[in-house]
């Protein structure tokens, strides 16, 4: 399916910490995901902005999935994450389409750890734009189970799907059954300069050296030159 240009390609990124021990050096933790889904004929070949408009709703939806694989504490302050800062890059005009996803978890979207995400982003990409939070709002913890949710099931040792092998669920049941088949998740451990050290299938959350200031935006760069771009850093 990867040569397909019927298929829809997206590296997503999810930057935490582990819980336990706040975010001194190397508490950090990084989880890369490719997949790969099988554009629907009902949206492929149509007019661009529709298809953009697919395209990143279902990117922005692998995300919230992405979210309940582990239990993710926030990036900057270390309690527990309930809230996820995105930023995404499409090469939606690319044969076959690709996109980038990079998630900041973090306490709360409306706290000082969130402004600092958000701050974070608009350094390497100006103008970068975010959907208004509504006051007061209440996100489930991203250790919970990713099908019911509640901050209860984050106490426990959760399953993960028996499709996927990534997402934690109260039941050993099959979460992504029904669209299972378009889905190739691959887990991969990158260094601080983006190059691939080592890469496996299923469920594997690893810490990560945290860089220091290293561009948002050549991250993107990094992670859609692999899937074949080759966009030079000064593009």
């Amino acid at each position: 399916m990867s040569g397909d240009p019927q298929t829809l390609h997206i590296i997503n990124h999810v930057y935490g910490t582990a819980p336990g021990n706040g975010v001194e050096a190397g508490n950090h933790k990084h989880l890369e995901a490719q997949l790969q889904i099988r554009i629907p004929d009902a949206e492929y070949g149509t007019d661009a902005t529709r298809f953009v408009t697919w395209a990143a709703t279902f990117t922005r939806s692998t995300c919230i999935d992405l979210k309940h694989s582990d239990k993710w504490h926030c990036e900057y302050c270390g309690k527990r994450a309930r809230g996820q800062i995105p930023i995404i890059a499409a090469w939606t005009h690319s044969t076959p389409p690709k996109m980038v996803m990079c998630t900041y978890l973090v306490c709360d979207v409306n706290s000082s750890c969130g402004d600092q995400a958000r701050e974070a982003i608009r350094e390497d990409a100006p103008g970068a734009e975010f959907p208004p939070e509504t006051p007061g709002s209440v996100y489930p913890q991203a250790a919970g189970c990713a099908n019911c949710k509640s901050d209860a099931s984050a106490e426990n040792d959760l399953r993960r799907c028996t499709s996927c092998k990534l997402i934690r669920l109260v039941l050993d049941t099959p979460y992504h059954s029904l669209n299972i088949q378009p889905y190739q998740y691959i887990n991969i451990c990158l260094d601080t300069a983006g190059r691939i050290v080592s890469k496996s299938t299923g469920a594997d959350t690893r810490k990560y050296a945290r860089p220091s200031k290293r561009s948002i935006g050549l991250r993107l760069i990094c992670c859609l030159n692999r899937l074949g771009l080759n966009i030079p850093e000064s593009f």
